[in-house]
């Protein structure tokens, strides 16, 4: 009957394509059951293909999802497999690989220019070390003059010379080559 074919037909669209649809009519009735057997006859290989091809993109995508897994981690030289049965992850997995070889060639560069730049600090700190230790001996040289120069006007002052330093240290010879040294006698 009708009630009976229609409520096979449900349990085929739940996905049980083992349901008896053998009937003796040749009626209409009849042959709306050798219509959905036919059906079904065709829908089995067609779904057991889906099938199969679903677990294959499921393995695939379980594969990629570990690959790109141990990418995030910092595994930079790991790749999506890209000899695949299917044209869409094949693509997809070539895509990705140029993506991270893109992203391993930046990631070069910017390194290169760490080191350059670490290269370059390095070289600068060294001079600015030695400057300052230049710095550090002009300055000691500078107290020692300052000192002796202290100890010479201490000297002179004893003696009541007149050497007028700051003339001698600016070239202030009043013309004389070799000024004399003058001595106050009184």
């Amino acid at each position: 009957s009708l009630r009976t074919l229609s409520d096979r037909a449900e349990r085929m669209e739940r996905g049980d394509l083992d349901v008896d649809l053998s009937t003796t009519k040749t009626d209409e009735v009849g042959r709306l059951y050798a219509a959905f057997d036919a059906m079904r006859d065709v829908l089995r290989p067609r779904l057991a293909d889906a099938e199969r091809q679903n677990r294959r993109l499921q393995s695939n995508a379980a594969s990629y999802s570990d690959t790109m897994g141990a990418i995030a981690d910092g595994d930079l030289a790991r790749r999506l497999d890209e000899n695949v049965d299917e044209p869409v992850m094949a693509t997809l997995a070539a895509d990705f690989n140029d993506m991270m070889d893109q992203i391993e060639r930046t990631i070069g560069d910017a390194s290169e220019f760490t080191d350059e730049v670490s290269a370059a600090t390095e070289a600068l700190t060294a001079q600015t070390e030695a400057a300052m230790y230049a710095s550090t001996k002009i300055n000691e040289a500078a107290e020692q003059v300052a000192t002796d120069r202290h100890t010479v006007d201490t000297v002179a002052a004893d003696f009541d010379l007149d050497l007028d330093l700051d003339a001698k240290v600016n070239g202030e010879f009043g013309g004389a080559e070799d000024p004399a040294v003058e001595v106050d006698t009184q």
